[in-house]
């Protein structure tokens, strides 16, 4: 978490940010309207490892959690196929010099991308 948080606020980051909540209606929006946009946004942004670049995430499955390592370009050709992606994730390089996450905030997602210089 100290990694990530490091990286967000560094001016090499790039955010983006999708709103949950209406503050002119006073109501959440469904996250089912909002996540497709956020999860192809996050898509585009896996672009940003070279496809034969390891990349390290986690997913929960059967009440576990697993740390996967796979190519860049496996994890963006089956990442339709996984399941057990959740909400918030990370999704980094071997050296940790980049990472891509989707993070669920209170009002927002945001889709942060990050390389180190």
């Amino acid at each position: 978490m100290e990694f990530s948080k490091m990286a967000m606020n560094s001016i090499q980051s790039i955010r983006e940010e999708f709103p949950r909540y209406d503050s002119q209606l006073h109501f959440y929006i469904d996250e089912g309207d909002v996540f497709p946009k956020v999860f192809n946004h996050f898509k585009n942004a896996i672009k940003f490892f070279k496809p034969s670049e390891f990349v390290v995430f986690d997913i929960r499955f059967s009440n576990e959690n697993f740390r996967i390592k796979c190519l860049a370009s496996l994890f963006l050709y089956y990442i339709e196929d996984i399941n057990d992606l959740q909400t918030s994730i990370i999704v980094f390089n071997e050296s940790h010099s980049k990472f891509v996450s989707i993070l669920k905030l209170e009002y927002s997602f945001e889709v942060v991308s990050w390389q180190a210089s």
